[in-house]
């Protein structure tokens, strides 16, 4: 597992995610806390950034099929993942890599800002999730979605920038067939 940290990190990762460690990416600061749960799938890669005193939490039953980068470029900010959620790859960013500047001040606008996403939350196909943000538990974010607004729990969001579609639902992980092909694995097993 390609690992860089900071003095003083606490990183703990459940010991049946032995099997992808290789696929776990940490470049983090100094006194940053990372909590991985068991990962149930991980496709491709899961790439971790933290500045200093940082913290990431993912929680146990997470499955991802692409790339999933979680990113806090700022000191003290929080990544938390629920338990149960399922991503196809996707963008997690708590703050921006360079600042930007008012003129006139030249006060930085631009603070980053923890995320929170709930359980048993789907992110499609690479979405990106910005700072600030909290997705509520159940809910369904679209293929390549950038959501920067609160989600609320047991919704379907999507688009750029991503907008409540429709509320009132929840989503399923059983891998859907059509009937000719379910009538062809049937004949098969």
């Amino acid at each position: 597992m390609p690992v860089k940290t900071g003095e003083d990190c606490v990183v703990s990762i459940a010991a049946e995610n032995a099997l992808i460690l290789e696929r776990i990416h940490i470049s983090a600061g100094s006194r940053c806390h990372i909590e991985i749960g068991t990962i149930v799938n991980l496709g491709v890669k899961m790439a971790i950034y933290l500045a200093d005193d940082c913290s990431l939490t993912v929680g146990d039953g997470f499955a991802c099929t692409g790339t999933v980068h979680f990113n806090a470029h700022e000191p003290k900010l929080s990544i938390r993942v629920g338990k149960g959620c399922m991503f196809s790859g996707g963008l997690i960013w708590a703050s921006d890599m360079h600042s930007i500047l008012d003129l006139e001040t030249g006060a930085r606008v631009n603070r980053g800002k923890s995320i929170t996403i709930g359980d048993r939350v789907w992110l499609g196909h690479d979405a990106m999730v910005l700072k600030g943000v909290t997705i509520g538990s159940g809910s369904i974010i679209g293929a390549m979605s950038c959501v920067r607004r609160d989600v609320p729990p047991n919704s379907l969001v999507a688009g750029n920038p991503a907008r409540v579609l429709r509320t009132g639902v929840e989503w399923d992980s059983r891998l859907l067939m059509l009937p000719d092909t379910m009538a062809l694995a049937n004949r098969a097993g």
